[in-house]
């Protein structure tokens, strides 16, 4: 990484966190999109937002550690442990056909999960069946390795459960940062060790991801939440376009 994609990957972390901390959702969504645009490889751009994460998960559960149940999140955890390698090993193909076509399977990843995001439409319940856990973490897993985006699935499981907010939220965090040593290792397996730069670089932004993520917060809770889903769905669309359809235009 070059200098300037130092900065510009650290800009881009800082503002994704701060857009998680509002909305409460997608880090991965709009660091790695942007990271990538700015010219950074995929796998370099998952590992800064993998220490960046890792960082802000843990000190928002932290904070949330009296809504945490551990035992909760180890199924869910174990089976996206089991899928996140093959979700590596498909990056290992995946960049070996170019930055644009990478940018194009990041942009279809962000429709994919923006489609799944305005169709889900389920009614909150205390437990939902073992296949619909069995096909988030699956889902999770391969899409935390291919692109860093492994997010989604989970929130869409935790809003199936009639969960109050704080226990939704910490059981996220958790299982995220369960999840972010693994991935990291399996990066460093996979592609050398070159990616603890990377890493390192997101983990030493630790003070300004939580400033950002606390400022998100702020600002999340003094203005509408739906105006500022709608934003965020907003700008995840226009990347997502400008992800698939910049290649084709020489963009």
């Amino acid at each position: 990484m070059t200098s300037l994609q130092i900065i510009e990957a650290s800009a881009a972390l800082v503002f994704a966190c701060a857009l998680q901390g509002a909305v409460g959702f997608g880090a991965g969504l709009f660091a790695i999109p942007l990271m990538v645009w700015a010219g950074v490889d995929l796998p370099s751009a998952i590992a800064v937002t993998l220490g960046g994460v890792l960082v802000q998960t843990a000190w928002n559960l932290y904070r949330y550690r009296d809504h945490v149940r551990v035992r909760d999140t180890l199924p869910l955890f174990f089976i996206r442990v089991l899928t996140l390698p093959v979700g590596i090993a498909l990056l290992g193909v995946l960049v070996t056909f170019g930055q644009a076509r990478v940018k194009q399977a990041i942009g279809a990843m962000l429709l994919l999960v923006l489609a799944l995001q305005w169709a889900s439409k389920v009614k909150p319940r205390e437990r939902v069946g073992h296949g619909w856990t069995l096909l988030a973490g699956c889902a999770s897993g391969l899409t935390a390795g291919l692109v860093g985006m492994g997010g989604p699935p989970v929130v869409l499981w935790v809003m199936a459960h009639d969960w109050p907010a704080k226990k939704a939220r910490a059981f996220l965090w958790a299982t995220f940062l369960m999840l972010a040593p693994v991935n990291a290792a399996l990066l460093v397996y996979k592609f050398g060790s070159e990616m603890w730069g990377p890493t390192l670089l997101g983990i030493c932004l630790a003070p300004l991801v939580v400033v950002g993520s606390e400022a998100g917060m702020r600002a999340g809770a003094l203005m509408s939440r739906h105006r500022l889903r709608a934003a965020a769905f907003g700008l995840l669309l226009l990347l997502a376009l400008v992800s698939v359809l910049g290649p084709l235009l020489g963009v």
